[in-house]
């Protein structure tokens, strides 16, 4: 139960009566077939996420109105590439570019400063990738099939000029905005930063390989390996 002192602060000082969204989110593609087994296609694609309320930001009596709120994100691009099966379908083989960009993304976070969990908006924020996909199942070997796939993505803070600080961080490690009443800075400038949980190379392979061994059992194994460039955890780190 929240305290009543606390209900009272968050419903005069803090939470506003409503918000309202009202969105749009139109998209396009193309797609053309220069053989039963080869698909072009392009397309055009817009996104939407709600904006709304972080509950501890409404509630902490350290809370200050900009924290009890969040705004709306938004996301538009560019998405192409080619499926295909070949070799008598025997072999799967996909490839795809795109391109998207973020506006207001929203971003999670834990305050450790003052226990709360809350939801920022970064100003914009940029994706763009290469993506290829394979799957192999080879008739001359009944029950065994093969995947590989890889992707190489760039994804960055193109505007995050006024991002929190992490508890602790140093102006010498970027948190140098905006001094608090003790003189600590409180906010850091992520621009150009990649964002987190975004590795720039993953990998993947692996397969299966099932076999009968009776009329009705089956023996199967399925060895998968994975790989990941390393990436930040954490949303405010440079």
């Amino acid at each position: 139960m929240i305290p009543s002192s606390l209900a009272s602060f968050a419903q005069t000082t803090l939470a506003q009566p409503d918000q309202v969204f009202n969105n749009t989110s139109p998209e396009a593609t193309l797609t053309w077939k220069p053989s039963g087994n080869v698909t072009l296609y392009g397309s055009y694609r817009t996104g939407y996420k709600s904006g709304g309320f972080s509950i501890s930001g409404s509630i902490s009596p350290l809370s200050t109105a900009a924290d009890a709120t969040f705004a709306p994100e938004k996301v538009s691009g560019f998405e192409g590439g080619i499926k295909s099966t070949l070799f008598d379908n025997q072999l799967r083989l996909n490839f795809d570019g795109f391109w998207y960009i973020y506006k207001g993304l929203q971003v999670d976070y834990f305050d450790p400063t003052t226990i709360r969990y809350l939801t920022t908006n970064a100003g914009k924020a940029r994706t763009r990738g290469l993506e290829l996909e394979t799957e192999f199942a080879p008739r001359s070997a009944p029950g065994l099939t093969l995947r590989a796939s890889a992707a190489l993505t760039d994804a960055i803070y193109s505007s995050f000029s006024r991002a929190p600080c992490l508890g602790g961080e140093r102006p010498s490690e970027g948190c140098n905005l905006t001094p608090n009443a003790a003189g600590a800075f409180t906010l850091q400038n992520l621009d150009g930063q990649r964002t987190p949980q975004a590795p720039r190379w993953v990998a993947t392979l692996g397969g299966d390989y099932v076999k009968p061994i009776g009329d009705n059992l089956k023996i199967g194994f399925s060895p998968n390996i994975r790989y990941s460039s390393r990436y930040k955890l954490y949303a405010f780190t440079g």
